[in-house]
């Protein structure tokens, strides 16, 4: 599975099995998540990344 790290700005940075895979960016009007797999997407709320990172990294 996958951990995440909150960081001060309200972002979080994502791990898998301890290597990192990307990061969550609060940004105006929803959220972006940078995938280090080359995906980028762009979100409505932080729930949303969290599900759509589920589904990424299974």
């Amino acid at each position: 599975m996958f951990e995440y790290e909150e960081r001060k700005d309200g972002g979080a940075n994502v791990y898998k099995e301890g290597a990192y895979c990307g990061q969550i960016i609060p940004i105006y009007g929803g959220v972006a998540l940078k995938l280090t797999n080359g995906r980028d997407y762009f979100v409505s709320n932080k729930q949303t990344a969290i599900e759509t990172l589920k589904i990424e990294l299974s």
